[in-house]
C-alpha cells in the first residue's frame, strides 16, 4: 500500500512579501485550519491558481497536481485537521516547522490489507488507536492490538528504533504513527501491551486528567515518548501551562511536540492554548474530532467543552529523553497548595 505525501517543501512565493507555507495534497487527507477556504475567486499566475485574500487558504495547482495551500503573512500555523480515509496519510516534520520530530502520520487499514516501512535513521512509536492486526518486524512477528476506540482501554503499541524494517496486516487495524529524528541505539524493538502503560491522574480539581505513559521518559527509546491523556468534560489538561522549547537541562528541556485528539461525540469540542509573550504569540484552537496541533514551542493548556471527554495522543522528540517542563511563572503558584 502506497502513502499519500501530504506536504512537499515550503514554497516562496516572489511577487508578494508573504510566505506560502505548507503545500498539502488533498489527496493527503490532511488539511490546515482554520480559515481554510476564501470566497475570493483565484487567479492564474506562473502555473499557480491562488487566492487573492492572503489570510486564507486557497486552492493551487502546480505541475499537474492539485494543493491544498495556506498563505500567512509570517503567522506560524499551528493546527491541522486529519480526514478519514484507507491507507497511510502523513505529514512530515518539516512542514510543520518541526526539527526532531520528523513525520507523524495515521494507518487506517481493512482486515487483510498491509503496509510496510522502515524506521532507518529515526525511531518509531507505534500507537493502536482502535482495532486488531499483526505487525512483523525484521522476520518477528506479533499480535497487536485489542481495543474498539480510544475510550475504550488502554493502548498497546510498538517501539521500533532505527534501522529496522515492519510490515503491519490489518484485521481491521488503525493506528499512529510517530517518527523522531535518532541515531541507533542499540536498544531492540518493543512491543508494548497494556501492563507496560503507567496510568496516573495528573492535575486536581477542574484540571485533572487521566495521562497514560506508553513510551516513557528516561527509558528505551533515544529521543522519542508518547501517551495519551483523557480529559473529563470541562477540565483543563496541560495545567499550569508549560513549555519546553530550550535545552538547559534540569531548569527546562528541548522537545517539539504534536498532539492529535479525538472525541466521544460528533459534537464534542474543545480548545488549546498556545502563546509565547516573547513571540507576541496568543493562539486559541479550536479542537473537533481528528484535529493535530502543532507545538514546535510556546506555552500549551487544553480544555474539554462541557459534556465531553476529550481524547489526544501526546508525542514528543528533541534532544534527548528527559522532559524537563518549565512552568509559566505566573500560574506556576497552583502547584503549591
Amino acid at each position: 500500500m502506497q502513502a499519500s505525501n501530504l506536504s512537499g517543501d515550503f514554497l516562496s512565493w516572489t511577487k508578494f512579501p508573504l510566505t506560502i507555507c505548507g503545500a498539502i495534497r488533498t489527496e493527503g487527507a490532511f488539511i490546515q485550519e482554520p480559515r481554510l477556504f476564501s470566497s475570493v475567486p483565484a487567479k492564474q499566475e506562473n502555473n499557480f491558481s491562488i487566492r487573492d485574500e492572503i489570510f486564507s487558504a486557497g486552492i493551487i495547482t502546480f505541475n499537474g497536481q492539485v494543493f491544498i495551500l495556506h498563505i500567512m503573512t509570517g503567522t506560524p500555523h499551528y493546527s491541522l485537521r486529519y480526514s478519514e480515509k484507507n491507507g497511510y496519510t502523513t505529514i512530515p516534520g518539516k512542514t510543520c516547522g518541526f526539527s526532531a520530530i520528523d513525520e507523524f502520520g495515521i494507518l487506517s487499514l481493512d482486515a487483510g490489507q498491509q503496509y510496510s516501512g522502515e524506521t532507518a535513521g529515526r525511531e518509531l512509536g507505534l500507537m493502536i488507536l482502535s482495532g486488531t492486526g499483526t505487525i512483523r518486524i525484521d522476520t518477528t512477528s506479533y499480535g497487536i492490538g485489542s481495543r474498539s476506540g480510544v475510550f475504550a482501554g488502554l493502548p498497546q503499541a510498538a517501539y521500533i528504533p532505527p534501522g529496522h524494517t515492519f510490515t503491519i496486516t490489518g484485521n481491521p487495524v488503525r493506528a499512529a504513527f510517530c517518527y523522531a529524528k535518532s541515531e541507533k541505539t542499540g536498544q531492540p524493538p518493543r512491543i508494548i501491551r497494556e501492563s507496560d502503560v503507567m496510568v496516573t491522574t495528573s492535575g486536581r480539581d477542574n484540571w485533572s486528567r487521566e495521562t497514560r505513559i506508553v513510551i516513557p521518559p528516561k527509558g528505551y527509546s533515544k529521543n522519542l515518548i508518547l501517551g495519551e491523556i483523557i480529559v473529563p468534560p470541562g477540565n483543563w489538561s496541560g495545567t499550569p501551562p508549560h513549555k519546553h522549547e530550550t535545552d538547559n537541562i534540569p531548569k527546562e528541556s528541548f522537545h517539539e511536540e504534536l498532539y492529535y485528539f479525538r472525541m466521544n461525540h460528533p459534537a464534542a469540542w474543545g480548545i488549546q492554548r498556545i502563546y509565547s509573550p516573547e513571540r507576541n504569540l496568543n493562539e486559541f484552537i479550536p479542537l473537533k474530532n481528528n484535529s493535530v496541533t502543532l507545538m514546535p514551542f510556546g506555552y500549551h493548556q487544553v480544555v474539554a467543552g462541557p459534556g465531553y471527554h476529550l481524547y489526544y495522543l501526546f508525542f514528543l522528540a528533541g534532544a534527548g529523553n528527559n522532559v524537563c517542563p518549565f512552568l509559566d511563572p505566573d500560574h506556576s503558584w497552583m502547584l503549591v497548595r
